[in-house]
């Protein structure tokens, strides 16, 4: 009589040494869901650093609050991506939505410090409460769009709030 063997509830990848190999390629395999969660998520917040590392930027004026826009829609991607690694790994709605709003005040807020560092940048309120309200937009846009096209984040989705 064969068992089925334990899945992870998060992606329904097999857990266990028959899953796995028993050697070191099924540590890369059982890696592979994870990756596929967090790699764009620290690649995102990469390249937010990187920028936040170049002095005197600027963004065309001639468009009031468009650095306020350009805020918005950076920690608007970012909120996404966490919210999406987080439900891949196995967090509910609603632990996954909050979990990513305390993660954008806490790298939004920091990277305004940041930036106090770095000549001809500065930091400012205004500056994080875009971060926060983009943050804030994207996790809820992506908490829609994984109820209506649960195909678009790569895995299957815990149902469990």
């Amino acid at each position: 009589m064969e068992t089925e063997e334990p899945r992870s509830q998060a992606t329904g990848v097999p857990r266990g040494p028959s899953a796995t190999g028993g050697g070191s390629v099924g540590a890369a395999v059982s890696r592979r869901p994870w990756l596929a969660a967090w790699l764009p998520v620290l690649l995102f917040e990469a390249a937010v650093l990187y920028l936040s590392t170049r002095p005197n930027l600027r963004v065309p004026s001639g468009v009031p609050y468009l650095d306020k826009v350009a805020h918005f829609g950076e920690y608007a991607v970012l909120g996404w991506l966490l919210f999406r690694a987080l439900r891949l790994s196995g967090g509910g709605r609603r632990e996954s939505a909050l979990s990513t709003i305390l993660a954008i005040a806490f790298l939004g807020a920091g990277d305004e410090v940041f930036q106090r560092q770095i000549p001809g940048r500065f930091s400012s309120l205004r500056d994080w409460l875009a971060d926060l309200a983009g943050g804030i937009v994207g996790a809820f846009l992506a908490g829609r769009f994984e109820r209506r096209w649960p195909k678009l984040f790569g895995h299957r989705i815990p149902d469990h709030d």
